[in-house]
């Protein structure tokens, strides 16, 4: 699939979905309910490389996907046919992977728009906010997604207009005013649901798509794993593909192989991390590993059990 290219007039980094950023102190306080997923929002993988926790500007991972992130700050399968890349084949198959990436983000299939939250996980340990369907961050690319929202015409876009400037720039967890307007727009307005599933599509969905394109990968099934490692990572990591020999199908592997080895390795990664918020994410890695014990590769054995929430496509 074609990416999209964004035009950055500021410095750039990549926002991984905020992962670059974070330190994920998950545990700390928030401003919603608990479930069994521990938050409003799934505990993102941050190490980029090891033995670095958090990544920085310029993050290598990110850099193939050929399109710079705005913020002010810097801180196949073995019969696989040739040609144009198949993956989602189907609208449901891509709603599957969304609806599944959903679950281990906010424990909801369709998300939680409005979902936001305070940790002390910004650039150098600042506390900043985290907001919407895959959340996106205060330090990363909440402020373009805040302008489509504005662009749009949205209800609250006149009263979050001002705040476009200041995101990045001034401190605004503590906002009250700017808290309530994201909540309600995320809650309340259909056309902040319509800019949210178009910047994470963008952001996130199209870029990994890309890579699995690059790389020779057409099953349904392995965009879903793909996508899931751009939302959670920010990419796939460079220092778990050294960890397993099969080779990406665009280098004559085998995709099957690829995929079961690669999901074994962050499935290890995961479980043995020392981070224990980062051990808690090993649900993502085991539905997987459900999904191709059952060979699900074109994902039409459902639901799929996404940490316990049936996903149907629906």
């Amino acid at each position: 699939m074609p990416y999209l290219q964004a035009a950055a007039s500021r410095a750039t980094i990549p926002d991984c979905s905020g992962v670059c950023l974070r330190a994920y102190a998950i545990w700390g306080s928030t401003d919603r309910s608990r479930s069994s997923f521990g938050t409003a929002r799934s505990r993102k993988a941050v190490d980029r490389q090891e033995p670095t926790a958090l990544a920085c500007p310029g993050h290598p991972g990110l850099a193939a996907l050929e399109a710079p992130l705005t913020t002010r700050h810097a801180g196949r399968e073995d019969s696989r046919q040739k040609g144009t890349m198949s993956m989602p084949p189907t609208a449901q198959q891509k709603r599957i992977c969304e609806q599944v990436v959903n679950v281990f983000e906010t424990g909801e299939i369709e998300g939680d728009y409005g979902a936001f939250t305070v940790y002390a996980d910004g650039p150098h340990g600042v506390r900043q906010v985290t907001y919407g369907r895959s959340q996106t961050t205060e330090y990363g690319n909440l402020e373009e997604l805040v302008q489509m929202y504005v662009d749009a015409d949205g209800t609250f876009s006149q009263p979050l207009r001002p705040f476009i400037a200041k995101i990045g720039v001034t401190p605004l967890a503590d906002d009250k005013e700017f808290r309530r307007l994201l909540r309600e727009a995320g809650r309340t307005d259909p056309v902040m649901r319509r800019v949210q599933d178009e910047f994470f599509d963008r952001r996130y969905f199209r870029p990994a798509m890309h890579w699995a394109d690059t790389n020779g990968f057409a099953l349904p099934f392995s965009g879903l794993v793909i996508y899931d490692s751009f939302i959670h990572s920010g990419s796939i990591l460079d220092f778990l593909r050294k960890r397993f020999p099969e080779e990406p199908p665009a280098r004559g592997g085998s995709e099957k192989a690829w995929i079961t080895q690669y999901v074994d390795v962050r499935h290890r990664w995961l479980a043995q991390h020392p981070k224990p918020v980062l051990q808690a994410t090993v649900y993502r890695t085991r539905c997987f590993k459900r999904e191709i014990a059952r060979e699900n590769w074109d994902l039409s054995q459902l639901p799929i059990n996404a940490n316990g929430v049936k996903v149907f496509g629906q």
